[in-house]
């Protein structure tokens, strides 16, 4: 439920442990594109604008070592891929 588009990266998740930086964040950038970064580098920036005031369902499904799919409100909105190995819990 974006309110706003007011920063490069509004975080929707972090799964970082603590100051550990072997994670990836999911975001919503000022256009209102999802975005997934890891250590800082854009992996994926969607397709999908969002709008703010809405609700919207997000996964980002790894299939194998190295493809990878997100989905907003139930349908692919794109994929990349990349083989990080995300250790972080």
């Amino acid at each position: 439920y974006p309110t706003a588009f007011a920063t490069l990266y509004n975080k929707m998740m972090n799964s970082r442990s603590g100051a550990t930086v072997d994670g990836i964040d999911i975001g919503i950038t000022t256009a209102g594109k999802i975005v997934i970064t890891y250590t800082s580098t854009i992996l994926y920036t969607g397709t999908t604008t969002l709008s703010i005031n809405n609700w919207y369902h997000v996964a980002v499904v790894r299939n194998g070592s190295s493809n990878w799919t997100v989905y907003v409100n139930g349908t692919a909105d794109g994929t990349f891929s990349n083989s990080v190995n995300i250790t972080s819990s």
